[in-house]
């Protein structure tokens, strides 16, 4: 779908080493090619952070919770689970609860109301 957009540009296999700033202003990204390990910089009017734990949006000074977001029906495989990845399946022991305890997802201040406000009791 993205690709059938002109005016997107995808960077496969390429890491943002940091952000490129203005005052608090995104203006794009120093990067790196994992293929041929070449740098350089691309600017953009719009930036998105699709990294899974908004690594990028942290390196540009997104404030942030640490914690792990509650399974709903919109993902179903959030929250503490257990998981086997050869046979696809929930294991025992899933609760699907948020996590405060072990940090893996940071997620952005901004979004984090629209998950939960606090730990889960």
């Amino acid at each position: 779908m993205v690709y059938d957009c002109s005016n997107i540009a995808v960077f496969l296999k390429t890491t943002a080493i940091r952000p490129i700033l203005s005052g608090s202003t995104v203006e794009g990204a120093i990067v790196q090619d994992c293929v041929s390990m070449k740098t350089g910089q691309i600017l953009a009017k719009v930036v998105i952070d699709a990294t899974d734990t908004a690594d990028f949006a942290t390196a540009c000074g997104a404030a942030y919770r640490v914690g792990r977001e509650p399974r709903s029906r919109q993902e179903p495989h959030a929250g503490v689970t257990y998981f086997d990845d050869p046979t696809q399946a929930i294991l025992p022991g899933s609760t699907g609860r948020a996590d405060f305890q072990d940090a893996i997802l940071r997620i952005p201040n901004d979004l984090a109301g629209l998950w939960r406000s606090g730990p889960p009791h």
